[in-house]
């Protein structure tokens, strides 16, 4: 009699090793794509403390609300962090987060005023989520969708609900 397996059983255990790697690279993704979510959060909130500094320092955030920036090539807009007009102390450290925001999520981010004088907003879109986090120099956030987003900036920590 031979010991052995058969081809069948081959083919079953190799069955069972697909699913589960497939359940495994999936859960990666998704956990890759909070990740980078987290992130995109960490670094808004960062910039967020530099417009405090800012504002601390000179009294107000004009010179580092420039509006949106894009990643080069973007048929949104051509203002990248290089050329983004930040100015003041901060503006090397504003241009350094902008990067790593857009690096993250390689759509875009706004820093700019809000419909409130004197206040300020900023936005970027979240990769894993696909919707944009709003933040606002009175800390308010939300999460809004894209589709929904030129009405909805009435979101709290969006550009029209500092």
């Amino acid at each position: 009699m031979r010991r052995g397996f058969t081809l069948i059983e081959l083919l079953v255990v190799i069955a069972i090793i697909g699913v589960l790697s497939s359940v495994v690279l999936a859960s990666l993704s998704l956990s890759r794509a909070r990740a980078k979510d987290t992130a995109v959060r960490s670094e808004v909130r960062q910039m967020s403390t530099v417009m405090a500094q800012e504002h601390n320092e000179s009294g107000d955030y004009s010179r580092l609300q420039v509006g949106w920036v894009f990643p080069a090539g973007s048929a949104y807009g051509t203002q990248q962090c290089e050329n983004a007009p930040f100015s003041g102390p901060h503006a090397v450290k504003m241009v350094e987060i902008c990067k790593a925001i857009i690096a993250t999520n390689n759509m875009g981010v706004y820093v700019g005023s809000s419909s409130v004088p004197g206040q300020y907003s900023i936005m970027a879109v979240l990769p894993g989520k696909g919707t944009v986090f709003c933040l606002s120099s009175y800390g308010k956030t939300s999460d809004i969708e894209p589709a929904s987003a030129a009405s909805s900036w009435t979101s709290p920590g969006c550009s029209l609900n500092p």
